[in-house]
């Protein structure tokens, strides 16, 4: 397969670890209380498995509640001496190993994918597509995109993390890394702009020095929030659109209950209701240098909708390609086939596989 080594690892996938864990007779304490664990959370409470409490590893000051338990931390754990079983409820999987050394643990658990929208990948999905797998690996010149590019798929395939921790080397953020070089006068689009998180990563990347920045964010109250950040930090030339970014400029619909899993329905009574715009008609005047794209879903029809921009600018794209199965094929093809001098790097912002981020230079 051209390099590309697929295993099949049928004893230490964790495809069953909703089971392993009603067989447990330690206390099983979930460790976090950000988004991921939320998704946790909701999994363990579906599968019927009750937790003893939950906590953080630092030593917070301010004390926390979460779904009804007392948040505790480390050191608090530590005191009662007790054995306990612990579930990862963030995404830093590579702190296992330190949080497995205490004494007091007898087995740490990860679930590889809380996020129900983030899709799996399947034994047969790969043998589906393995010749498209196979081309997209190939695009891919630095050894060391290929080994993380690998490592994704026997992570997905045989749900087991340890193939993407052999390979993982620290958290990195879109903007600071080995492989993007920002100057003085970037014009940077932020697609997925979201409450301002990565604008601010970007505008402490750049010390503040930039042309524009375009900010893209459809979810009203998100928007606000950009709003009121962007203000707060008196942030110039920046530009913001309450849109969603598509491949044209239409209406689509959303389901209601999940906003954020990218789940589009016809119906348009029931739907959450979005305005998107392609980037070629709004931003097709101005002199875009850098894309980022972060969405749980549409990245392939977004860079569709940029085409134009793409070929004449050859902007440098950030694209977030670890949440649908058949991104890690179809976007490095599609950019290709849009300019062909692109070259592509494979990083993992965090040490989980939804995290897998794509780099166009």
């Amino acid at each position: 397969m051209s390099g590309l080594k697929i295993e099949r690892d049928i004893i230490n996938n964790d495809r069953n670890v909703f089971k392993r864990l009603k067989k447990e007779t330690f206390p099983l304490y979930l460790w976090g209380i950000g988004n991921v664990a939320h998704e946790v959370y909701q999994m363990l409470s579906e599968n019927g498995i009750k937790l003893t409490g939950v906590f953080i590893d630092v030593d917070a000051i301010e004390r926390h509640d979460f779904k009804g338990y007392r948040v505790e931390n480390l050191k608090d754990i530590i005191e009662k001496k007790e054995k306990i079983n612990v579930i990862m409820g963030h995404a830093q999987y590579h702190k296992m190993k330190e949080i497995q050394s205490y004494s007091i643990v007898n087995c740490v658990y990860y679930i590889l994918n809380p996020f129900k929208s983030h899709d799996d990948i399947s034994e047969q999905y790969f043998y589906d597509h393995q010749e498209e797998f196979v081309e997209a690996y190939n695009l891919f010149e630095e050894d060391y995109s290929k080994k993380v590019f690998e490592s994704y798929l026997n992570t997905r395939i045989n749900s087991n993390i340890q193939y993407l921790l052999d390979v993982f080397e620290e958290p990195i953020d879109f903007f600071d890394n080995d492989v993007l070089k920002l100057n003085d006068h970037e014009n940077y689009v932020d697609i997925g702009a979201y409450t301002g998180d990565t604008i601010k990563m970007f505008y402490k990347a750049v010390n503040g020095k930039y042309d524009t920045i375009y900010a893209f964010e459809p979810d009203e109250k998100f928007y606000r929030e950009l709003e009121e950040n962007v203000k707060m930090q008196d942030m110039a030339s920046v530009n913001l659109y309450q849109f969603g970014v598509w491949n044209k400029d239409t209406t689509l619909f959303f389901e209601k209950d999940d906003e954020q899993s990218g789940k589009m329905i016809n119906s348009t009574t029931k739907g959450l209701k979005i305005n998107v715009v392609s980037l070629d008609n709004i931003l097709w005047n101005k002199n875009i240098s850098l894309i980022k794209i972060n969405l749980s879903a549409g990245n392939y029809e977004i860079i569709e909708g940029g085409q134009a921009i793409i070929q004449k600018l050859r902007p440098r794209l950030v694209v977030v390609i670890g949440l649908k199965k058949s991104d890690l094929f179809e976007i490095p093809k599609l950019l290709k086939e849009i300019n062909s001098e692109y070259q592509f790097y494979l990083r993992y912002m965090e040490s989980m596989p939804s995290r897998l981020t794509i780099f166009a230079m």
